[in-house]
């Protein structure tokens, strides 16, 4: 979550507004609506730069560009979250002091924090964290940002589960409080944290993904929205940028054809590691990088929940995201306002989608170490 706290003069210019609303990634759509709302009239079927562009050229007084930065909040509010888990014997009792001294030794970054148990857990515990970034390659008025990240971290048997904002200045924190953290024997402890870095079999990586949209507790795949896709390894990575590294309109069709295969697959409940289909995706080459889905519940009032997987670099694959982007009720009554906010167990539905990544990744880990050992790693369904 971020706002602007410093303004500088009564209007913002078209490299102020620039700075706000092509600073950072915000959907065209979003976009749209920030302006239609305010009678600026533009097409779904224009470009997102033409779109950013006109925007930037309207004349916004403060007290608008404040509404306007309030509006981009909401979107902050569900961002990305990044996770990772603590292995091994910890002291319990002492969580806490291990992340109020990671804070006091983290004094000179001027961040405020506030620690709240997490109720019904022992030692397990929220953290809020603000701070002032500044940006000096912004224009004056919007050169002074507060930004607010959490931090989770649940004590459960054998782990520590940390859950955190998927800003950088977040996973500084957390590198640092895991060092800070009191290991009862520190050389048998180990983080567990999601990466395909190391797989090198494109359709490896495609059937992760498969795994998780396929497998979240309570929630049946209703659609695939988009998928990114990639086609490049990190050892191959250097070359390409050597020779240019773009995609030829080839390679692009090619790349629209395995997405519109991904999706039928999926849809129909087809497994990755079904024989054609894992020869046809691995000799494509082409893999997944981030997805995003819809669900529907099972039971309950049949909510549709928006889901989003990815890494931060899609090639090297190290940094993975989710989240669960929106929760809503179908069919709601014509005449009727739909319910706005978080749901109230939006943190189990994180929960569990969270649990599907790490499910489909002890899939890679196992066939890592098969392929270390020398075992035959090949999916049991080609083996039949």
């Amino acid at each position: 979550m971020s706002k602007i706290i410093q303004l500088a003069s009564q209007y913002l210019t078209d490299k102020d507004l620039r700075d706000l609303f092509a600073g950072k990634e915000i959907p065209k759509t979003k976009l749209l609506k920030i302006g239609n709302r305010r009678g600026i009239l533009m097409s779904s079927n224009d470009d997102i730069e033409d779109v950013q562009n006109y925007l930037c050229s309207q004349i916004f007084s403060f007290s608008t560009v404040e509404r306007i930065s309030s509006e981009l909040n909401i979107a902050d509010n569900i961002s990305k979250e990044k996770t990772r888990q603590v292995l091994g014997e910890l002291d319990a009792e002492k969580i806490k002091d291990a992340i109020e001294e990671t804070f006091k030794a983290r004094t000179s970054f001027k961040e405020n924090y506030k620690i709240t148990p997490i109720s019904g857990k022992d030692n397990s515990y929220n953290v809020e964290v603000s701070f002032v970034e500044l940006n000096l390659k912004s224009a004056t008025p919007l050169q002074r940002i507060q930004r607010v990240f959490t931090i989770e971290l649940e004590n459960t048997p054998g782990s520590l589960d940390i859950r955190f904002s998927g800003i950088e200045r977040a996973g500084e924190v957390v590198r640092q409080l895991v060092r800070a953290l009191p290991y009862k024997d520190k050389d048998k402890s180990t983080q567990r944290i999601i990466s395909l870095h190391d797989v090198r079999d494109s359709a490896a990586r495609i059937a992760f993904f498969f795994d998780i949209i396929q497998n979240v507790e309570g929630f049946t795949l209703l659609d695939v929205k988009e998928i990114h896709m990639e086609h490049r390894l990190p050892d191959e990575e250097e070359d390409d940028e050597e020779e240019g590294g773009e995609e030829t309109k080839e390679e692009s069709a090619e790349s629209e054809a395995i997405k519109g295969l991904l999706r039928k697959a999926a849809l129909n409940g087809k497994a990755v590691h079904t024989t054609d289909f894992y020869d046809q995706l691995k000799d494509s080459g082409y893999y997944i990088g981030s997805i995003v889905w819809t669900a529907q519940e099972i039971g309950g009032d049949h909510r549709i929940a928006e889901f989003a997987c990815s890494f931060d670099d899609p090639v090297y694959a190290n940094e993975f995201n989710f989240a669960v982007r929106r929760v809503i009720k179908p069919n709601v009554d014509k005449g009727k306002k739909k319910p706005k906010g978080v749901p109230p167990d939006m943190a189990k539905i994180k929960r569990a989608l969270e649990k599907a990544a790490y499910s489909a990744y002890a899939k890679v880990e196992e066939s890592l170490e098969n392929s270390n050992t020398g075992s035959d790693s090949q999916p049991e369904e080609e083996k039949k």
